[in-house]
């Protein structure tokens, strides 16, 4: 027994302790040697923002990328976040906005883009979306998966976002935490992982087991190059507005729409009811599976502390589903109250398009069962010239 014990002492226990000393006495040698003095390096993205009307799928050109920082830094701008709902129908509110009521409007984002793409770049933007003019087109499909998928992440959420993010020492830990777990989670699912994602992932790592060393955490965040946004605007003056009709032309547009939805009574459009809606020459309705807080509105709840710790002028828009088409659509209901209530208590004006039967429904809101037509575009345009008045005034 006594040879046993000595066997576990001398050739287990005595290497493992060894090994432990090691890696501190090399992480207090790196800490004086290597991280003190040994600043990252800088890069600069330079340039000057144009747009004023219309809308970029994502930042993965460096022009997009300047468009979004130059328009959140723009005070006299409307920088609209959404998603799959973002086409060029003529009434989009980054058309019909700029174009009848002289506000500068750009829109970003396409399919996917949910709220913790939008999270990192408001957060890439640093001091630059202080008092930014942001509106949150928020879709309730989003809530119904388990949160942003990483494929749409790493479209999204540039390295130079990143970047800018983790550099920043004004951005709260737990803010940069919220993004590193998300990659943790979701490493093993990422082809050949950029510098920028393996720090991410270390430093989810090392927060979550205090007791390793985090020096070389340090020195992996100094090979990241810091990045520094000098971006300019384009100076044009106020577009007077056109008068609007409002409700004239809700009733039009209304009226235009209903003549395209000539095969059915569920007030879709009838190339889409043909095309998506019928199985074997039938249309079922679809069932809503029961909707529950989770990561998509952990992330929301990111987006709206984020805007309001910058005293930004922020706006959001809860998007309806058709209830010709769904059913069940109160399994929503109390996801969609504590949307309400974390807007209410930050103070930020919510427009709630959202209804659960077809009683509430305006047939022609939507052109489909989820994306807004032309006259759903006017409720959401009228929203937003009024909240953005001063933009035109």
């Amino acid at each position: 027994m006594k040879k046993i014990l000595s066997g576990l002492f001398k050739y287990h226990l005595i290497p493992i302790i060894l090994s432990i000393l090691l890696i501190y006495c090399l992480n207090a040698v790196a800490s004086r040697y290597i991280v003190i003095g040994n600043a990252a390096e800088t890069e600069i993205v330079s340039g000057v923002a144009v747009s004023e009307r219309g809308m970029f799928n994502n930042c993965t050109k460096k022009q997009a990328e300047i468009e979004l920082m130059g328009s959140l830094q723009d005070k006299s701008k409307l920088s609209v976040f959404g998603s799959s709902e973002l086409q060029d129908l003529p009434y989009s509110c980054f058309l019909f906005l700029p174009d009848s009521m002289g506000i500068k409007t750009t829109g970003f984002g396409h399919a996917y883009h949910q709220n913790l793409s939008i999270a990192c770049e408001l957060l890439a933007a640093g001091d630059k979306l202080n008092g930014a003019n942001v509106c949150v087109i928020l879709s309730p499909g989003w809530f119904e998966s388990e949160g942003t998928n990483i494929e749409a992440f790493l479209e999204f959420v540039r390295p130079n976002f990143i970047r800018s993010i983790v550099h920043n020492p004004s951005i709260p830990k737990k803010d940069k935490l919220h993004i590193a777990n998300y990659v943790h989670d979701h490493f093993s699912d990422i082809n050949d992982p950029s510098n920028e994602l393996i720090y991410l992932n270390s430093m989810s790592m090392y927060e979550n087991k205090k007791w390793i060393p985090n020096t070389f955490e340090k020195y992996s965040l100094q090979r990241l190059k810091k990045v520094e946004y000098r971006v300019t605007s384009k100076k044009t003056g106020k577009k007077t507005p056109f008068p609007v009709d409002w409700e004239l032309t809700k009733n039009r547009l209304q009226q235009e729409f209903l003549k395209t939805c000539t095969n059915n009574s569920i007030y879709v459009d009838s190339f889409y009811y043909t095309t998506y809606l019928l199985k074997d020459g039938k249309f079922s309705k679809s069932k809503m599976d029961p909707v529950e807080l989770g990561d998509e509105f952990n992330d929301f709840k990111l987006v709206v502390e984020i805007l309001k710790r910058h005293h930004c002028n922020a706006t959001f828009v809860l998007q309806p589903l058709n209830p010709y088409n769904y059913d069940d659509l109160s399994q929503f209901d109390h996801v969609r109250s504590q949307i309400k209530s974390e807007l209410k208590k930050a103070g930020f004006p919510l427009l709630d398009m959202y209804v659960t039967n077809t009683k509430e429904y305006t047939p022609g809101i939507l052109k489909d069962i989820m994306h807004p037509s032309n006259r759903g575009w006017m409720e959401i345009n009228a929203f937003l010239t009024d909240h953005y008045k001063k933009l035109y005034e």
